[in-house]
């Protein structure tokens, strides 16, 4: 995770809700861990559950936990440990969040018109380089039938 998602998650944490900032951050925008973090948290309040970073960590280190997809995955992803340090660089103020959800997404957005950018590039290429192609076939001389063969190319059957 980079350190705006941890700062937003932390802030999350600490406070037991996902504000609507949050939950508007594209998925793609954040990074393996943190959207599935972000999911999580958004589905226990969207079912009134009420949740804070023991509460995380105690259902991670719970026996059902490591058999869930959820579970497995945030483990593989990040020391258990790390879920309770999350709220110790959580920004003060929801202004603060929304700010760093901003910074999330117009930094995806750019990342994203990148790609896209060179995807188009890379299109325009392969189309330059198939025109190139078909240029070159209607140069080469055309073949003309063949109405006898030298002798000495006659294969004699023996």
């Amino acid at each position: 995770m980079i350190e705006p998602e941890r700062m937003i998650l932390g802030w999350c944490l600490e406070r037991g809700e996902v504000p609507a900032c949050v939950a508007a951050i594209p998925v793609d925008a954040l990074s393996g861990p943190a959207a599935v973090i972000r999911g999580l948290l958004v589905e226990l309040q969207a079912v009134d559950v009420a949740w804070g970073p023991m509460d995380l960590y105690l259902w991670l280190v719970g026996d059902h936990a490591p058999t869930t997809e959820i579970g497995a995955s945030l483990l593989s992803w990040l020391a258990l440990d790390e879920i309770l340090l999350l709220p110790m660089g959580a920004p003060a103020t929801l202004a603060e969040v929304a700010a760093l959800c901003a910074r999330t997404t117009t930094e995806w957005a750019g990342r994203e018109w990148y790609a896209h950018l060179v995807a188009e590039i890379e299109l325009e290429r392969e189309a330059a380089r198939v025109q190139e192609m078909e240029a070159a076939c209607g140069r080469l001389p055309t073949l003309k039938l063949v109405r006898a063969i030298h002798a000495g190319w006659a294969v004699v059957a023996g």
